[in-house]
């Protein structure tokens, strides 16, 4: 089970990294590309056998408060479907929603990342190697 969330978070620092480099024209960039990066520097530390216990834990708090603020203001206005039905923000409520959901699942993954680390199995010496 180890090696396949390895795997998994190995895919999942690449989405984090392109999640974090199309925010470049966002105006409040800098707090987008930090939550995302911190999310892809996690799960590559997961890879690595390095991971330090806080930091899925830190990053996936401060990733589902952000979103459980965000969501409610967005969902009141436009259905969660009606986020993905088109590529093209028709409303600040479909970016706000968006972004979102883009931190919860942030926030999920470093779920999925700090229970084997805090159950201490996914220390260097059991999932050595891919």
């Amino acid at each position: 089970m180890i090696r396949f969330v390895r795997w998994a978070s190995g895919f999942c620092a690449l989405l984090f990294l392109l999640g974090a480099a199309v925010q470049y024209n966002d105006p409040d960039r800098l707090s987008w590309i930090a939550v995302y990066v911190a999310a892809m520097v996690a799960s590559v530390l997961f890879v690595l056998g390095k991971l330090p216990r806080w930091l899925p834990a830190a990053v996936g708090a401060v990733a589902l408060v952000w979103g459980l603020f965000l969501a409610p203001g967005a969902l009141e206005k436009v259905g969660f479907l009606e986020l993905f039905q088109e590529a093209r923000m028709d409303s600040p409520e479909i970016e706000i929603g968006r972004e979102a959901f883009g931190l919860l699942l942030i926030a999920g993954w470093m779920l999925v990342l700090a229970l084997p680390t805090w159950s201490g199995r996914a220390s260097s010496s059991s999932v050595s190697g891919l």
